[in-house]
């Protein structure tokens, strides 16, 4: 309900139809302007905040806003005390089970917040919600794009990188290990062969929050056992 003293063309109300909507606009109000509402209004705005930042598709808001709600719901809590948390943490899931790869981190700094409690807070909505880890495995190769993008390595290395990766796979050396971990060796192994400068697997180790021990241990099997050479 917009202006309460004219109807649609602009004609001035009589007294008696201005009180009308007056009641109307109230009445309107009140129903908006619910707790419930203005939680999930604060929810949408923290997850746009971060839907802008990544650049993730509109797929990613529509889950991590109906995960939000389906939180609230199924956690019987009528108060969420850290919905900025709960709203950053949706946010995270939906990028996962959607196949992007974020971190923790980059979200805390996004938003201000300790990546311990948003790490906590993520752990709850899963186990709330029941999602299975297996629908937030993201594939090595969404890393290696990642890594590609945030270091500008040119295309060739992380064409080479998703093919070192499909031949560990193939060899049955990617089972049990970590997807980003898998990721980092391999485009580093094709950075270097291609002759990226000042590569270092700090760099790498950085982007997809792993140690560069993790890097050097998984480049030695790939290069060991796919018969790759380069100077470490």
């Amino acid at each position: 309900v917009g202006d309460v003293s004219r109807d649609f063309s602009g004609k001035l109300l009589d007294s008696a139809k201005r009180r009308e909507m007056a009641r109307l606009r109230e009445a309107q109000r009140r129903l908006i302007d619910t707790p419930r509402n203005r939680s999930l209004r604060r929810a949408m705005d923290v997850i746009e905040t971060l839907r802008s930042a990544f650049g993730t598709p509109k797929i990613v808001s529509e889950t991590a806003i109906t995960f939000y709600a389906q939180y609230k719901r199924k956690s019987g809590k009528k108060r969420i005390k850290n919905a900025k948390y709960l709203a950053a943490a949706a946010f995270y899931a939906a990028c996962r089970v959607n196949n992007i790869p974020i971190t923790f981190r980059e979200v805390s700094k996004i938003l201000d917040l300790k990546d311990d409690r948003l790490k906590r807070v993520f752990i709850s909505l899963k186990t709330i919600l029941g999602i299975d880890n297996r629908k937030m495995d993201i594939p090595p190769e969404a890393f290696v794009e990642k890594i590609v993008g945030t270091l500008d390595f040119p295309p060739i290395v992380e064409d080479l990188a998703k093919k070192i990766i499909n031949t560990a796979r193939e060899k049955g050396l990617t089972s049990g290990k970590s997807k980003s971990g898998v990721a980092g060796a391999a485009t580093y192994i094709a950075a270097k062969i291609y002759n990226v400068e000042d590569v270092t697997q700090e760099d790498v180790a950085e982007v997809v929050e792993i140690t560069p021990v993790t890097i050097r241990q998984r480049s030695k099997d790939f290069m060991r056992k796919i018969n790759i050479i380069i100077r470490v």
